[in-house]
């Protein structure tokens, strides 16, 4: 009875830090960025009835594909503003939701597949964690696409009991991906799977996992059939966001590998160890083929993190799936009281890391900028680049949005292309103080890094287009 006592007080601690460190300065911290901004634009637009757009300068991309996450991320915004109005802390709320989703999901995976220790140990240093926390507080598909596997992963032993079951738990595994696009790695981990029960001869796992598959990558293309009646060409867009296209395999290998003597990337490889050799402990008492499903993702993770640019949040996935294991890794090489001591340090390091506010930016320099263009600027038309300073005044005529080179490159042209009335106009930009120097007097800065660059007098307004 005590130890029930002593748990479940354990238990009401880590909820009540839980619930501290998601909704703690939920507008503020991490301070708006670019993508969360974008998905937010999208999720007001629909909020306010213009429907499921980005609005590119005099116009609106229906359903765009380049935001790389779905309705699941967007809709349970959007209800939120619609409900209560825009702000950036009310348009997170439903992504703290998320978030505490994913906490209790892992909880009761670890608890209903390993043990009640181990899942205290793994939520306490899931909910310190701030790579985690501050990706997941914020509008983004990370925590969705990890919420929607782990609620797939939790029901996996249904799926050997029923089709029915096979099929709703591919649904929620395809919900992982439309969440967002790179949990598209799930994928050839079923195939993994799908080769060894043939290897085995195990028929009905097999009938089972082909069904989850298969139902798993229709829910996914149903979505991408919607999206792809707003735009056809978005294939490359897709390799590149799922490890194909131009990049070389690996590449952080071999052009910048001291990227990964990093503290952060150093700290996953000991959670990686901890983690492989928990999985590999508990791998018999988990349902037929799901250590190997996990183990697939968690390998194509780190592949998909080392051919691309070295973001932490690329790697997230796999040290959220090692989680759940690395108490019982723990235990293997330094028993139950070093296990206990090792996750206790490991919890206090990243509670005071994400306490004291690092890992992410609390910089307000976008919302005073947003704030000094909305007093000064208001009548002036302009162009702005950046979603954390449009999406907080997305109405006003005069000004219209452009993305960023990159999300421009692949938007529609017939949108982007500019006409008489946003040739020639200034643009709202986020420079270094270096590099406004190098632009004279055609840069007027509003508040540190931003401010207006305004075109050069050679500067031709399209003669072919109407107003």
């Amino acid at each position: 009875m005590k130890n029930l006592q002593k748990i479940l007080l354990l238990e009401m601690i880590l909820i009540l830090i839980a619930l501290f460190f998601t909704y703690r300065e939920l507008g503020t911290f991490p301070a708006a960025w670019e993508d969360d901004s974008i998905f937010m634009l999208v999720a007001r637009m629909f909020a306010e009835g213009y429907g499921y757009t980005l609005p590119i300068l005099e116009q609106s991309w229906r359903y765009p594909y380049v935001i790389g996450i779905g309705p699941t991320v967007i809709l349970p915004s959007s209800m939120m503003i619609f409900l209560f109005g825009f702000s950036v802390a009310i348009a997170r709320i439903s992504a703290g939701i998320y978030l505490l989703g994913t906490f209790i999901l892992v909880y009761l995976f670890t608890k209903k597949n390993i043990g009640r220790f181990d899942a205290l140990g793994t939520t306490a240093l899931m909910i310190t964690l701030s790579a985690l926390v501050n990706t997941g507080k914020i509008v983004m598909g990370e925590v969705p696409g990890l919420f929607f596997f782990f609620a797939g992963a939790l029901l996996w032993k249904r799926a050997q009991q029923s089709y029915i079951w096979s099929i709703i738990i591919g649904i929620l595994f395809g919900l992982s991906v439309v969440s967002k696009i790179i949990m598209g790695i799930i994928y050839p981990a079923f195939v993994v799977c799908i080769i060894m029960a043939i290897l085995h001869r195990e028929w009905i796992p097999l009938q089972r996992l082909i069904i989850t598959t298969a139902t798993a990558v229709i829910t996914f293309l149903l979505w991408k059939g919607i999206e792809i009646t707003s735009e056809p060409s978005m294939l490359p867009f897709i390799l590149e966001r799922t490890g194909g296209g131009s990049k070389p395999p690996l590449q952080l290998l071999f052009e910048n590998p001291q990227q990964l003597l990093r503290m952060p990337f150093v700290y996953f490889g000991g959670m990686y160890t901890l983690g492989t050799m928990g999985l590999w402990s508990v791998r018999k008492k988990l349902p037929a083929y799901l250590a190997v499903f996990i183990a697939a993702t968690i390998v194509l993770c780190v592949i998909y993190f080392l051919s691309n640019e070295g973001w932490y949040r690329h790697i997230l996935p796999a040290h959220i799936l090692l989680l759940p294991f690395v108490p019982m890794g723990a235990k293997k090489i330094l028993g139950i009281k070093g296990a206990i001591l090792i996750i206790l340090l490991c919890t206090l390091a990243q509670g005071w890391w994400q306490l004291t506010y690092h890992g992410s930016s609390k910089n307000p320099e976008a919302q005073i900028a947003a704030n000094i263009l909305d007093e000064q600027y208001a009548d002036t038309r302009l162009i702005i680049r950046h979603a954390e300073i449009f999406v907080r005044y997305p109405h006003n005529p005069n000004w219209y949005f452009l993305p960023l080179p990159e999300i421009e490159s692949y938007s529609p042209p017939r949108i982007t292309q500019r006409s008489v009335k946003t040739a020639c106009l200034p643009e709202v930009w986020k420079i270094t103080i270096e590099q406004q120097v190098q632009y004279g007097s055609r840069f007027i800065p509003i508040y540190k890094r931003f401010g207006l660059l305004y075109p050069e007098e050679n500067c031709k307004i399209p003669y072919n287009k109407a107003l």
